[in-house]
């Protein structure tokens, strides 16, 4: 069974965006971050709040504000620095990223081909399958993943046997492992 497909830098951009949003230790850190510079922010409010002769309710709500915004910005803040890094990797590259790929499963293992590229892969290599509105995620590593989208398929259904398939040949691979 074989797909073919372009990668393109919204592919990347997808994939990094979705480890983004399902890795627990990176939303971990983005809800530490959000919730201690809020709590940064409104102690500074209380310190200026007690400090004052004549602490004015207008600075307080400032502060409140602020640290409002600040919960709010920072998801915004880290999803717009992805956007530019990964940008600018794949600008700086070598230029086999992106491309015309070709990923075929065959009997004992996984193998992408296209644009500088012949990598092959045993079905025990492949961690677990991640997918979201648009692409197949094959993950190798914590970061490294297989890059499938759904573009690649002629419709749902022929998408869907491509990823049985492949699920199937992980199983068996990890049995006999």
């Amino acid at each position: 069974m074989q797909a073919n497909y372009e990668i393109t830098a919204d592919d990347y951009l997808a994939f990094n965006l979705s480890f983004l949003k399902n890795d627990k230790r990176l939303r971990g850190r983005l809800r530490r971050s959000q919730i201690m510079g809020t709590i940064l922010i409104l102690a500074a409010g209380g310190v200026y709040y007690g400090l004052a002769q004549h602490p004015s309710g207008a600075a307080l709500g400032a502060f409140v504000f602020a640290a409002f915004v600040y919960a709010l910005f920072i998801p915004f803040s880290v999803r717009n620095s992805v956007q530019k890094h990964v940008l600018t990797v794949l600008k700086k590259g070598s230029g086999t990223a992106c491309g015309e790929k070709t990923l075929t499963l065959e009997e004992d293992q996984v193998r992408l081909t296209g644009e500088g590229e012949d990598s092959a892969y045993d079905y025990t290599a492949i961690d677990h399958i991640v997918t979201d509105k648009a692409h197949y995620f094959l993950f190798l590593g914590p970061m490294e993943a297989l890059i499938v989208p759904f573009r690649a398929f002629a419709d749902a259904d022929e998408r869907e046997a491509f990823v049985t398939a492949l699920q199937s040949k992980m199983d068996a691979a990890k049995a006999t492992a």
